[in-house]
């Protein structure tokens, strides 16, 4: 089953900024580990694999074969790029290679938490009688056991990096080794940056969460981790609107750190948001026909059928009213139709969800219209938000 794909937001960029003082800080060395010692790192925690990331695995079994034959074989393959903890020595997140390590750990049998545990190997080039074999087929066997000598004292590469100055060199990094690539979500980053309990809690909710499914057309977790990153995106907007300065990335990171800080405190009172955004997103689907996050097409004269993140964000903020529900149910297409009138009659309200979509004016645009269109024929209990005094507020 195919993802369903977001629209893309024109002013998507990267949203930070490092100087070139900053970047001159950190040490970078190399190092050659054997697959035997990265196993190890890896098993131990030293270099982290979270669960999480496990169950978003991008690569499928062929070529996850593909590149243990490679080091079967003895041919070369990329590096990894690992940054150390700079508070705990010998801890270290991975900024390159996930998706090659995940499969070294498959393989092995030392990844309990992925579907592709103790893989088969399969589609082989040059190596055809191992086809369908394990690692466990291969250890002690008199036929191949030189292959698993060969595999655990195979080399691999590494670049570490010590003493980087802030998460923004780390950043800088990151998507520097993605360019020319299919760049990777900044949650994925933002995950292994901010661990704590509420990350854990947000991601294995949104895998949960057959609403969110459904949304994207996913039956497995979204290996860029949009899905992740919409739910957080939801919910910081609906707790912390007012901490919005014009940068999405930046704000995002606050939440997270922020939530994961005080998860005592707030544990309750996010399970509860996330229920209630959830539900907000189930109603949306099953009231509007497909059309449930959907930007309206002038030029087409219908809905479009990619998800549009902005409007999506401001349609769950409003469903999580009771009020609205009630009206919408009686109406699914009235709802739709607010959408649809300011989309063509106002030119702020259609640039807050086309071009610049992630500045201040924006989100406050959009948020404001639609909430005052809405207060125009139901009682909200939410209020909308507008920007006062440069905050955006309810």
């Amino acid at each position: 089953m195919e993802n369903i794909e977001f629209e893309y937001e024109k002013d998507e960029k990267d949203e930070f900024s490092i100087s070139k003082a900053e970047l001159s800080q950190a040490v970078l060395f190399t190092t050659d580990w054997t697959v035997e010692t990265v196993i190890s790192q890896l098993t131990k925690d030293r270099i982290s694999l979270t669960p999480t990331f496990q169950r978003r695995d991008a690569w499928r079994i062929d070529k996850k074969s593909r590149f243990i034959e490679s080091i079967l074989l003895g041919l070369p393959i990329p590096q990894i790029v690992l940054a150390e903890d700079n508070e705990v020595r010998g801890q270290f997140l991975v900024l390159d290679g996930k998706q090659r390590l995940l499969t070294l750990l498959q393989f092995v049998g030392e990844a309990p938490n992925s579907k592709w545990n103790s893989f088969r190997l399969k589609d082989l080039n040059y190596l055809t009688e191992l086809e369908g074999k394990t690692y466990n087929d291969l250890v002690g066997s008199g036929n191949y056991d030189e292959f698993a000598q060969a595999f655990m004292n195979y080399p691999i590469r590494s670049s570490i990096i010590r003493n980087w100055p802030n998460p923004k060199y780390l950043e800088t990094v990151f998507v520097r080794l993605n360019e020319g690539s299919l760049k990777l979500s900044p949650q994925e980053l933002r995950q292994a940056m901010s661990p704590g309990p509420f990350s854990a809690h947000l991601d294995e909710f949104v895998w949960n969460s057959a609403a969110f499914r459904q949304l994207l057309n996913n039956s497995e977790p979204d290996f860029r981790m949009r899905d992740t990153e919409l739910m957080l995106r939801f919910l910081a907007f609906t707790l912390f609107p007012e901490n919005y300065k014009g940068n999405l990335k930046e704000f995002l990171d606050e939440t997270m750190l922020e939530l994961n800080d005080s998860w005592v405190q707030n544990a309750s009172l996010v399970k509860r948001t996330l229920a209630d955004i959830d539900g907000a997103i189930q109603f949306g689907l099953d009231c509007f026909n497909g059309n449930f996050g959907k930007k309206f097409d002038v030029k087409t004269g219908d809905f479009a059928s990619s998800l549009n993140r902005a409007v999506c964000e401001i349609e769950v903020y409003y469903l999580r009213d009771d009020a609205v529900r009630e009206w919408v149910r009686k109406d699914p297409d009235a709802f739709l139709q607010i959408l649809k009138k300011l989309t063509i009659s106002n030119e702020d309200f259609r640039n807050s969800i086309e071009s610049t979509t992630k500045s201040l004016t924006a989100v406050g645009t959009r948020f404001g219209l639609l909430g005052d269109e809405l207060a125009k024929g139901v009682p909200l209990k939410v209020r909308p938000l507008h920007i006062i005094d440069g905050r955006l507020v309810g």
